[in-house]
């Protein structure tokens, strides 16, 4: 696959300029804080740098957005008519929608992305997982469209065909059906039931929810006893803090919890 040159001469002019234009702002320095970002962000290039153990979400249309030195960071960006660009982060999660997507040395993020082009890998990038598009809620679809992202079916599959640009190996690897979820957001977003993602994601995503609904009525049918309903919430509790011990979740987890309990 090739890449035109234009947008190659834009990426490294980008990366010698230092200029802060009047249409960037800045996110910078936050740590363990949740943050949502609106209509002050539209059409901006951001920046979001040194941010540790964060939830960052932002609500709108930008045209270019740049990640960086960030660590343990959840972020959601809802539309990049340009670029979006993760660089020099470790352990990030960003869910974002663009008509490009790049990564960069970093080490062990997860990208779960909708793209117009096919995302693009450089540079010392370890332990990479890219995943199909997990966000939905009612504005969503409003934003890309306001940034002219191109949502024909044969996006949807991009996600999983990255261009390799100078790196030494390959250390990407693509997210299975089984561990697609859905990004959980605050509150004040409208959930909505569409979503960005390939066929077979989906099916999995509902086939485990079907799941879930299914053990919940039965459990609601059983008539269980105080005791039985405590032995219960017990073992799920215990089951569930096995689980989120081995996908190594347990830290950001409880942060969050802390961050929502002292706001």
């Amino acid at each position: 696959m090739c890449i035109r040159d234009s947008t190659i001469a834009e990426w490294i002019l980008s990366l010698l300029s230092n200029k802060k234009s009047i249409n960037t702002v800045e996110v910078t320095n936050l740590c363990k804080a949740v943050t949502v970002y609106e209509d002050e962000f539209k059409e901006k290039d951001v920046r979001i740098f040194n941010c540790e153990d964060c939830y960052i979400y932002i609500n709108a249309a930008v045209s270019h957005i740049l990640i960086s030195n960030c660590t343990n960071c959840t972020i959601m960006v809802a539309a990049a008519s340009n670029v979006c660009t993760l660089d020099k982060s470790e352990c990030v999660k960003l869910s974002v929608a663009a008509n490009m997507v790049r990564a960069g040395n970093s080490i062990e993020c997860r990208l779960n992305m909708y793209t117009a082009t096919h995302p693009i890998l450089y540079g010392d990038s370890r332990y990479v997982l890219l995943g199909p598009h997990n966000v939905a809620y009612d504005e969503l679809m409003g934003h890309i469209k306001h940034s002219r992202i191109s949502t024909k079916p044969s996006n949807l599959e991009n996600w999983a065909s990255p261009l390799l640009l100078k790196t030494e190996k390959d250390w990407h690897s693509l997210q299975p059906e089984k561990e697609f979820a859905k990004l959980e957001l605050p509150m004040k977003f409208k959930d909505n039931a569409h979503m960005l993602a390939p066929a077979k994601y989906l099916e999995a995503l509902n086939a485990r929810n079907k799941a879930l609904n299914e053990l919940m009525e039965m459990i609601k049918k059983a008539k269980l006893s105080a005791e039985q309903q405590e032995n219960l919430h017990n073992a799920v509790q215990g089951y569930f803090r096995d689980w989120v011990s081995n996908m190594r979740e347990i830290k950001s987890i409880e942060g969050l919890v802390k961050m929502m309990d002292d706001s």
